[in-house]
């Protein structure tokens, strides 16, 4: 909580959805869920003027997913947040 600034807006592309500060918060049970027995790759591609893009595998008992996670932060705190789907299998990673 103390991350995200008051007006963040946390973009899921894969999904359509975006959040912002509570509706994020109130979203981390069940997301927490849903990675439940996963692991979670991730090496930074390119961090610069305050904008970091992350490149993350997580891996799923069942199967996998690449993700591409871009966070924005102004004054120690989290603007902004995307996040992409980018394939269905991490052997990109």
């Amino acid at each position: 909580s103390e991350l995200l600034s008051e007006e963040v807006h946390m973009k899921l592309d894969d999904v359509g959805v975006v959040q912002d500060k509570q509706e994020f918060l109130a979203s981390i049970d069940e997301w927490q869920g849903a990675v439940a027995g996963a692991a979670i790759r991730h090496r930074i591609e390119k961090s610069e003027k305050g904008e970091t893009t992350v490149l993350a595998c997580y891996d799923f008992p069942e199967n996998d997913t690449l993700m591409r996670e871009t966070f924005t932060v102004v004054g120690g705190r989290i603007t902004a947040s995307t996040q992409t789907a980018v394939a269905q299998d991490c052997s990109a990673y």
